[in-house]
């Protein structure tokens, strides 16, 4: 094969693998609130990926380096296990059914003192505060920090809707205790975030947020929502096994050049 070069695209951040005049690989780097850089590598030739991951790396300077690959697609995972990345997370991802009929917690409610309102009416200082606590006990979002114009641009993107971003509030204080974010996507609704502060587990909340969302993804005439939940978080995945989720498929997170070997992830079905 002939000797490949490497164009940055864009002014920084994208660079293309070229052969000769044909474009043989793409590679993109984005930093997340979490600081943390994830590479999404995208039609890539065999002898693509190690310069491109050389050119990125020399480039950005940060170590570790990040990088989803879908479980079915082995061969870029082999690929970068070659180039000495190594599996530090799983998630599984779900179809959920919300058709109340099918729907166990259909007609949960909140606990006696919480009341549940729509993003479009919250404080978005005190929900990015929230969203930050609960993303720091979350698998794999560990130090994410919003910044206020980042979550604001976020929470009103391309798929918001106010009655599919519900917040849950304790009356008496006001303060914000958990959310459940789903998107409502052109490819259909899809999980952004669920969670509540550790104070208001196991007292219906989590129910109520998800009902509230699922109530109204069905009025909509959807059927189901799709999401992806960390291997490891035992609770959220009852939650979905209690709702009727069928897993079909999942992700791996890989990373490169981290400072000690991560802890073993089972790699299989």
């Amino acid at each position: 094969m002939a000797r490949i070069s490497i164009d940055i695209v864009d002014g920084g951040g994208r660079w293309e693998a070229r052969d000769g005049t044909r474009v043989v690989g793409r590679l993109r780097a984005v930093t997340r609130p979490d600081r943390r850089v994830f590479l999404s590598f995208a039609d890539c030739r065999d002898d693509a990926y190690a310069p491109l991951l050389e050119r990125a790396a020399t480039e950005l300077r940060r170590s570790p380096l990040y990088a989803w690959v879908n479980e079915r697609d082995e061969v870029t995972r082999r690929q970068l296990a070659g180039l000495g990345f190594v599996v530090s997370r799983r998630e599984h991802a779900y179809r959920i059914p919300v058709d109340p009929s099918r729907f166990r917690l259909s007609d949960a409610g909140p606990p006696p003192g919480i009341a549940v309102v729509s993003a479009a009416d919250a404080d978005l200082d005190r929900l990015r505060l929230l969203d930050d606590t609960l993303r720091g006990r979350t698998p794999g979002t560990e130090g994410w920090r919003w910044r206020p114009s980042e979550f604001r641009e976020e929470t009103f993107s391309d798929g918001f809707h106010p009655a599919t971003y519900q917040v849950a509030v304790e009356e008496r204080t006001g303060a914000y205790v958990g959310l459940v974010r789903l998107w409502m996507k052109a490819t259909g609704p899809r999980f952004g975030c669920v969670g509540v502060l550790p104070a208001w587990r196991r007292t219906r909340v989590t129910y109520a947020l998800l009902a509230a969302v699922f109530r109204e993804v069905h009025r909509l005439g959807h059927t189901e929502v799709t999401g992806e939940i960390d291997a490891t978080n035992r609770a959220s995945n009852a939650i979905a096994a209690r709702a009727g989720a069928v897993r079909v498929g999942g992700f791996y997170e890989l990373v490169h050049g981290a400072r000690s070997r991560p802890a073993a992830v089972t790699v299989g079905p």
